[in-house]
Order: structure tokens, then sequence, then C-alpha cells
């Protein structure tokens, strides 16, 4: 049954008291339906309303955050509930009794999961969102926050609010719209080019049949083997491209040519977490079908089966990634009659222990299955009758990487290949399965016969973009001998059970970071304390605080936290002739329950007359064990010019996840850059003339330099730092806090021991 608009209200022209009541449905909801609530919390701090007990209602018992941020000092909220009751009120409590107003959405037919369709804000542009991956049938809801008044809205298929307190008057709009088809949708308001916020949920129907959602599990396909005599399938030889290799290059993933008429079972693994990243490769078969695939996580990546006819007498593939991150594949020839190609099916977790079962198979099969972690997987793992593909040594496709094949050939109906950790803990993997079925006469394979199929969410809400959390069941559809599955069917989800920040094979912020503007601090007497936007997502993270102040002797001289270690500065650049200085510190993250409150001491007892703080946090995933290490900094001052300047910096050669942050201060108005991968963050706001910027998937051996603009021929300012994030098995003795000037460094981190990273180039 396909999603519907039921109805919409707001709570009214003005903000409601906290713990006080609001309309927001103008009619009484309906049991079994399900309420959206858009919420605009008078507060700076994202996820300003606590995670339970909070929101009260007759309309639904339990509601559930799906997704927040915060923008122009307000803490903007989505909140899903199932109805359970006729009502049209409900009463927020947010945190610090602060004021709030709410839009309510009714929707009917049936709804699998809510997820996150992301946020977005910037200073100089229309309002504008993108939601991706989204599937026919699925609704979307966009929450808009402007600085200025929409004179035109997003049209087309959305349909607009625009009515009480959520109106254009004040600069805010809900949208929404049942997605007719493509996987991305837009949704833009002409404005004047203020400063704006967007916010978007996805709702995925519980409806079955036609185009499965990439919610949907893993369906499998039917495999009819042509009529004749029985040729069983044999590996011919196996090979991988040995380290990583950029998205759009060649890699070898067989040691010698192939032969022609053979079967190839390639393994590819893509950095990013998103699924289905790899495009179709080229070489060695004409054609190439994506059989299987799991993904959720670069901590163990997109990982996918791909099968082909070898119609070159090569060894080598071709393979562009959608995110353009690095890939790297092994390959297995087989000789034999392949009668068709079957998804194994998929699982994905956290543990110490990671495998897969395959079930559904008749004598002759050959079974693959591809498993990776961020662990080191024990030696011998899986055993006997599992052929493992392991290499040794430091080659990516090995056990001490945590990566790794093995196949058989079966004469059970059901096989389970497993691999655990060597040591114990909470770590996260994923496995995926390949069935390439052998003819023996006509003969319809029993796990396609029927095409069902199962797949299973990962608990963590924003790694996989559409699965809040999930387990799905796919139906398959009779398909020709060879052809590859299709996945129709149903899912069903849960509510998340913790917020996570997506990781695509680069460093994340987290949620609650960055700000989406300068914050509160701009044009304010230098504070000795200071607040980060949110809390931290995870012990090891690391902290950043860029500061500007109006003096070269009045200079922050410590920084002590209550949720971080030990502070240190790295560039400091002074400008006399201006009176400024600009300065950008870090820390590791040593908990992460509450917002971070700093102390803040100023050189000589005394602050300078204004200072400016900006908050920001970056994750690598790897939680306890990440190692940062500031590998480049630099300072650059800026003469009279519109073009505003950074520092000209160069990633490490080591593979591993970098990334560019810098800040800078305009003499009069900052206006952003358009240098490829950067992202600028400007303050329009009473011309406060700062600017942050930052990329967060850097090559290596690269140099980096971006540029912004100044509305005006002024002087300006910036210092900037490219961090990078690794993972050691190392004791790390944290040295002392070297001078601004002495780089490359490590930052003392918190925890000593640190486990070995099975795939540091990956994450």
């Amino acid at each position: 049954m396909a999603l519907a608009k039921v109805q919409w209200g707001d709570s009214g022209g003005t903000y409601i008291s906290s713990s006080s009541a609001g309309t927001v449905l103008p009619g009484n909801s309906t049991p079994g339906n399900s309420v959206l609530l858009s919420l605009y919390v008078d507060s700076p701090t994202i996820g300003d309303i606590p995670s339970s007990g909070a929101i009260s209602s007759s309309i639904a018992s339990t509601w559930t955050r799906v997704t927040d941020c915060a923008y122009l000092g307000s803490d903007f909220e989505h909140w899903i509930g199932t109805v359970t009751g006729a009502a049209t009120t409900v009463t927020v409590t947010p945190t610090g009794a602060v004021n709030w107003a709410g839009q309510g959405l009714e929707v009917s037919g049936g709804i699998a999961s809510s997820s996150s369709g992301g946020n977005n804000g910037a200073d100089t542009t229309n309002p504008t969102i993108t939601v991706s991956p989204v599937v026919a049938g699925d609704m979307v809801v966009v929450l808009m926050a402007g600085g200025d008044v929409p004179t035109a809205g997003p049209g087309g298929s959305w349909v607009e609010y625009d009515a009480g307190f959520f109106a254009w008057s004040n600069g805010l709009d809900v949208v929404e719209q049942v997605v007719p088809s493509g996987t991305s949708v837009t949704a833009t308001w002409t404005a004047g080019l203020q400063n704006f916020g967007c916010l978007a949920t996805i709702l995925v129907p519980s409806s079955s049949g036609g185009s499965a959602s990439p919610l949907a599990a893993v369906g499998t396909g039917v495999g009819i083997g042509p009529q004749g005599f029985s040729n069983p399938l044999a590996v011919v030889q196996q090979g991988d491209t040995g380290s990583l290799i950029n998205s759009g290059s060649s890699g070898t993933v067989l040691t010698s040519n192939a032969t022609i008429g053979h079967t190839i079972a390639l393994a590819v693994q893509s950095a990013s977490g998103t699924a289905n990243d790899v495009k179709t490769p080229v070489g060695i078969c004409s054609t190439w079908t994506r059989i299987s695939g799991v993904s959720g996580s670069s901590l163990f990546g997109d990982n996918e089966w791909w099968v082909g006819t070898v119609t070159s007498a090569t060894k080598t593939v071709t393979i562009t990634t959608n995110s353009g991150d690095q890939w790297t594949a092994q390959g297995t020839e087989v000789s034999g009659a392949v009668g068709s190609a079957i998804s194994g099916g998929s699982a994905y977790g956290s543990g110490s222990v990671f495998g897969l079962t395959v079930s559904s198979l008749v004598t002759g099969d050959m079974v693959f299955v591809l498993c990776s972690a961020n662990e080191n997987f024990n030696a011998g793992n899986p055993t006997s009758p599992w052929v493992i593909y392991n290499t040794g040594g430091d080659n990516l496709w090995s056990l001490q990487n945590g990566l790794g094949t093995a196949y058989q050939v079966t004469s059970a109906s059901s096989v389970t290949a497993t691999w655990d950790a060597d040591t114990s803990g909470s770590w996260i993997w994923g496995a995926v399965g390949l069935i390439l079925a052998g003819p023996s006469g006509i003969n319809i394979h029993p796990a396609a016969a029927v095409g069902s199929g199962a797949g299973v969410g990962l608990a963590l809400s924003s790694i996989y973009p559409l699965a809040a959390v999930g387990t799905g069941v796919g139906g398959g559809t009779m398909r020709a001998a060879g052809m590859p599955p299709t996945a129709q069917g149903v899912s069903v989800s849960f509510a998340p059970t913790v917020s996570v920040p997506t990781v695509t094979g680069a460093l994340v912020h987290p949620t609650g970071f960055p700000l989406l503007a300068e914050g509160d601090t701009f044009d304010m007497p230098a504070a000795s304390a200071y607040t980060m936007p949110h809390s931290y997502f995870a012990i090891g993270d690391i902290a950043i605080l860029g500061v500007i102040c109006t003096s070269v002797t009045s200079v922050v001289s410590t920084i002590t936290g209550s949720s971080t270690g030990t502070w240190v500065l790295g560039p400091r650049l002074t400008d006399s002739a201006n009176a400024l200085t600009v300065d950008i510190w870090t820390a590791p993250v040593i908990a992460v329950t509450t917002a971070d409150a700093l102390t803040i001491t100023w050189a000589g007892g005394s602050a300078p007359g204004y200072g400016d703080f900006w908050g920001d946090s970056l994750s690598a995933g790897y939680g306890v064990n990440t190692i940062w290490t500031i590998v480049a900094s630099g300072k650059q001052p800026n003469g009279a010019s519109t073009t505003l300047l950074y520092p000209s910096l160069t990633t490490s050669a080591t593979v591993s996840l970098q990334g560019y942050w810098g800040i800078a201060v305009s003499g009069n108005l900052a206006l952003g850059g358009s240098t490829t991968g950067f992202t600028y963050i400007d303050c329009l706001e009473n011309n406060g003339g700062n600017e942050q910027v930052y990329a967060l998937g850097l090559n290596t051996s690269t140099t980096y330099a971006p540029t912004s603009t100044q509305n005006y021929a002024v002087d300006s300012d910036a210092v900037a730092i490219i961090l990078m994030a690794t993972s050691s098995g190392s004791t790390v003795t944290p040295p002392p806090p070297p001078p601004p000037t002495s780089e490359p460094w490590v930052f003392p981190h918190p925890l000593v021991t640190f486990q070995a990273s099975p795939r540091a180039s990956f994450r």
C-alpha cells in the first residue's frame, strides 16, 4: 500500500512554552497510521530534545528521533511515532525549558522504516537540499529554515505546507513528496541568498513488489541449468590487486591471463560504506553482472560479488566507483559449465565472530564468501572444506588485514563460513555470498526456484543511508539461465539504537558538527569559557577549536575541557598590522556524555576586546584505536585582494584517512570559494567576515591549497592543518606538546594501547 499524506498542521503562529501542549494536526489521528513531527526548538544546541520522555501525546505512545541539526541559533528535529490513539496535540519538554514549535504530518500506507535524508546549510545560495538514495514510492519530508523570506518554493512533485508558524513569512517551510522515479530528489527555494538550513527524512513503504528499495534485503534469482552432461566446477587460478587502486584505474586480479570461455568470480571492495558503489568493471569479460553485495560502513567497506564469462585473455580490470573512493579486488577463474550465478545472501554486524550461512544448495554448487572486518582474522579460519584466499604479509587480502574470501564445492544443502577476530571486541564486519550453480540436465536450482532471500540491517542508524535498522525479506523473480538475480520484497525496521556518522572512505563530521554558521561568539567580548555545539561521537575522535582574537599579546595560552584530554596549539598566525591572532587547537576526545565545556586562559591574565571560537570534531570510525597526526600545518597572511588564500599543504604518503581543516579572518566579508572537494562555511551575519573550510577525503602525497573570495580587496589571514587518522597495535607514549612551529607531530592520545588496524587504508 502506497504512502500518502492524510493531514498536516502546526502549533500556530507563536512559540509553545516548554512542557506545554501544542496542536500539530487539524483533526484526530487514526490508529495504525504514522505521524512525523517537524520540531523547531529555541536553542542553539543540536538534539536539545532528550531521547526519551521529552515528547508525550495521545497520538503515539512512543516517539523516535529520526534526524536533527542546529542552525541560526535554533535546533531542528524530526521525530516519528506510530499512531496509537485519536488525538491532535503533543507536549514537548526540551532541555533547558526553552520554547518550541511543531508541525505534524500524518501518513497512511504502512512505513517500513524512517531514516535521515541528511541536512544542508550555506550562506550565499538559495536554500536547497538533495536527498539520496531513494527509490520510487519513498516519501521524503524536508524542513527548511532560512534567514530571508522565500519568494518561490521547490515546485514539481513537492507539496508545500507554508502555513502557521512554518510559513514563508517566518523564513520556514515543510515540503513532502512521494518519489515518482529516480534515485534522488532536490528541494530548492528562491530566497534572498541569506543563511539557511535544511533537514530531510526518508520514509520507506512496507509494500512489496516492483523495484526494491535499497533497504530491502538481498533477493535471489532463478538459475536453470542448460540441458546436457554434468561438467563440474573447479578453480583454475586466483589473484588480487595487492593494494588499493584509484577509482578509474586498472588493477591485476589474476596471476595469469584468463582462458576464454571460463567464468570469473570477482570480489570487489570499495572504501565507501555506500551500497553498490562499484560501477561495472571493464576488462577480461565483455559483460559483468553484480550478483550480491553488503555495505553499511567503511569500517568494512562496500563488498560486492561480480560474475562474468571470459572474452579476453587478460588478467586486469578497470573499476570506477560512484564515490570516487579507492578499490581493491580478488579474482577467481572457474572452469566447467556455470548454469547460473545466484546471491548467497549477506550479513553484517558487530562482534568478534564473523561469517555467513549459505543455504538451499545442491551437490556440485561452488560457494564463495567475501568477509571483511575492522580487526585481524585468526589464522586457519574458516576451516576445511573451505579453501581460504590468504596471501599473508602486508597484502590487503590477508588474515592479518581482516579481508579475505573462501570457497568450496559442496555436497551439502547449507554451508557456513566463519572467521573470528584475534582479539575479542565489538568489531564491525560484513560478509556476502555467491553461488555458482553447475548444470545437471534441466535443473532448477532450489535456492532460486522460490526466489527467497533474507538480509539483516545493522542496528546503527546512520551507517546505512536508508535503513535505520532492519530485517528484510526479498522475493526473487524467475530468470533465464545465467541471468542476475532480482530483489523484490518488504522490509521491517526497528528504531535506531545509536546515531553513527556516515563513513564514506574519509574522515567524517559526527552529528552536531560542524556549525552551519559561526555560532554565537562573533563580535562578542572574548570569553574565558566556551561550550562545544554538541557532545562528541566516540572516545578517540578529535576535537578542534579555531580561535580568532583582536590582539597579538592577549592570546589563548591554555585550554582545558570536560570531555577532552590535553589541548595542543597548532599553527598560530600573528598579524601585528591588523592586531589579529588566528589559532588552531586540537585535543583527543575522552568522554562523550555531554557537550564539552572548555575553559580558556588568556596570556597576561586578561582577554582581548573580542574573540571568536569555531568548535568542531572529526571521527575516523576507529574509536579508542585512533591515532591522530598533524602531518602538515601552515599560516597564510594575505595582502589586500578579493582573493583569500589558504595555506598550501601536502598530505602524507601513508595510505590513510586525511583531511584539511582551516579558518580565516577577512578584513570585510568572506564569501566562500569553489575549490573542488572543499566545503566553505561563512559568517555573513553582521558582516562577520570569518570562514571555515574543510575537505575530509584527501588523496595521498597531494598538495591542497583552497582559495576563497572577499567582497572587497582587503587584508585577510588564514591558518590550516592536515589531519591523518590511523589505528595501531603498538604502545604509544604521548609526547610532550611541541612548539607551534614543530610539525608534523602526533598529539597525545588519552589511551596508550591500541589494536592493529586491519584495514587502515580503507577508512
